[in-house]
């Protein structure tokens, strides 16, 4: 599992998604709580690192909105206890990938992120919630699927069970993926007042960088204990009687939300004086997954003084007083594109994948056993039911990315697939797996219709870099060389070199593979026509 790094700072960044419904009152909290689903799960297992950063500094704009942007998806309405989900994926990793490809996002659900891809993946097949860390976790393995394709539904019976099937769809998820996610702070935990200069407190610049650098963070809150008001005359008037969370009073409701920008402007009359203080200006607006009946269209104001473990007015401290962002913390996370150098499908047939565990490996060809590996989604995990979410037997092919295990260049390689069947009611069937490079090329494509019961299949493949015939991991002059010599047979060839030689896939050696070879190490053409993998066997 990724290490997840926590960061203390004076400074930081914060994503926080709120869903809200709340009476038009002078100041309240939420009798109708209940009604409002929650989920986010605290996860205190994931080893961390606990890594100071050096405090931003620089004057920074008086606002920041992240939603208004076209890369932001439309506030929608999570279904059950899935917020984990839809704070991490469909707000903060949606955001992200649509601003890395300059999508507009906003009101195309192709272009959006699927939560309940994650959620499903993650929750057991029940609806009981998910943490940040395994919803990431999964964002860094398989991405999410386009919303369009797997959307929320509150009438759906298998809606917190089925998983994504479409083997497709998931091999273009991969190209999208987290590739760092971190749990950060903006203050030590000790301290009790880390925003006590209003706006201009240190703590805060980190959180405002990040958004201004187009990052939407996300944080996990005590949501049924929230305490909103309206705020008063504005000075831009359209902000005016909006609601917004003045503190929080309790531990009730742990919910994830997503932050999406700050307005240092925005005035809270803490003290009912009617002059505007210090301490009583700025908060960070939030996107809350509970559609946008709630709050302001969705949205909700939280105010800096809120942050604090004891407010700045002695009115605020009230009895079990808590911190709106829990223990001062924030997650961001980075996100890359990923050229799928090579892919592999395990086709499996279960109606029970809990039963089921599927790692990579590698090694070089000299051993027979790998000395790198990697764990997929399918890691004994979705509780007692088939891939469909019911209990019949059901077929799904999975595709993986062997990235972090083999990027190009490489050299000859053993590639390695282990499926294992648990102790359970039913065998797995693995009927095939396949390996696919980044030109679309199958690279091998073993038939194997096996049943495995109780016991542990390790499946070994050695594959080459096509072009690369003296096997030092650069398709380069060197190799062009040495077709050449084997073409008017000035030197032999083994079997490797053979099969990485046939650049063209026609199972001959000469003139045209050599004219191939050229192009491609000049960059005339991306790939060779073979591909860019060879299986070697």
């Amino acid at each position: 599992m990724k290490r997840v790094k926590i960061i203390i700072s004076s400074c930081i960044l914060v994503i926080a998604i709120v869903f809200l419904n709340i009476p038009q009152a002078a100041s309240f909290t939420i009798p109708e709580y209940l009604n409002y689903e929650t989920g986010c799960i605290p996860d205190d297992r994931v080893p961390v690192d606990i890594i100071d950063v050096p405090q931003s500094s620089g004057s920074l704009p008086s606002s920041c909105d992240l939603s208004e942007e076209p890369y932001f998806p439309c506030i929608r309405h999570q279904v059950g206890s899935s917020c984990s989900a839809w704070a991490t994926t469909y707000y903060q990793f949606g955001f992200q990938v649509a601003q890395n490809n300059a999508w507009i996002a906003k009101n195309d659900p192709t272009k959006q992120m699927s939560p309940k891809f994650v959620y499903n993946l993650c929750n057991n097949g029940t609806d009981l919630g998910i943490s940040l860390e395994e919803a990431y976790e999964v964002l860094s393995k398989q991405g999410s699927v386009p919303y369009s394709q797997f959307p929320s539904s509150s009438v759906n019976p298998l809606e917190h069970k089925e998983w994504f099937t479409d083997t497709e769809v998931m091999r273009q998820s991969l190209k999208y993926r987290v590739s760092e996610y971190t749990l950060a702070r903006f203050s030590p935990p000790t301290e009790d007042t880390p925003i006590n200069e209003g706006p201009e407190s240190s703590c805060l610049n980190t959180m405002k960088s990040y958004l201004m650098s187009g990052h939407v963070l996300v944080i996990s809150t005590y949501f049924y204990s929230w305490d909103y008001d309206h705020l008063p005359m504005q000075t831009d008037t359209e902000l005016t009687n909006q609601l917004v969370c003045t503190k929080s009073v309790g531990y009730s409701g742990y919910h994830a939300m997503a932050v999406v920008g700050y307005n240092d402007d925005i005035w809270y009359d803490y003290n009912q004086d009617g002059i505007k203080q210090d301490n009583e200006m700025g908060a960070f607006k939030l996107a809350n997954s509970h559609g946008t009946e709630y709050g302001n269209d969705g949205f909700i104001w939280v105010m800096y003084d809120a942050l604090n473990t004891v407010s700045n007015f002695l009115s605020q401290n009230v009895p079990g007083r808590s911190r709106v962002f829990v223990n001062y913390r924030f997650n961001y996370i980075y996100v890359d594109n990923y050229p799928l150098d090579i892919t592999v499908e395990v086709s499996l047939r279960q109606n029970n994948r809990s039963q089921i565990d599927v790692d990579l490996g590698i090694s070089n060809t000299v051993s027979n056993t790998y000395t790198q590996s990697k764990d997929t989604i399918l890691d004994y995990s979705g509780g007692t039911y088939s891939f469909n979410g019911d209990n019949q037997i059901s077929e799904a092919t999975f595709v993986f990315d062997y990235y972090s295990l083999v990027s190009l260049p490489t050299s000859y390689k053993n590639y390695y697939v282990s499926i294992t069947d648990d102790i359970g009611n039913s065998d797995t069937y693995l009927e095939s797996i396949k390996f696919v490079d980044s030109a679309q090329h199958t690279v091998v494509n073993d038939i194997i219709n096996q049943s495995i019961s109780s016991e542990n299949v390790l499946k070994k493949y050695k594959i080459g870099l096509l072009g690369d015939v003296n096997n030092d991991g650069y398709v380069d002059g060197t190799d062009l060389n040495l077709v050449n010599y084997y073409i008017v047979h000035a030197t032999n060839f083994n079997n490797d070199q053979l099969k990485t030689a046939d650049v063209d896939g026609d199972g001959d050696i000469n003139a045209i593979d050599l004219t191939f070879l050229n192009r491609k190490i000049y960059g005339i053409i991306d790939h060779l026509p073979a591909g860019v993998f060879t299986y070697l066997e």
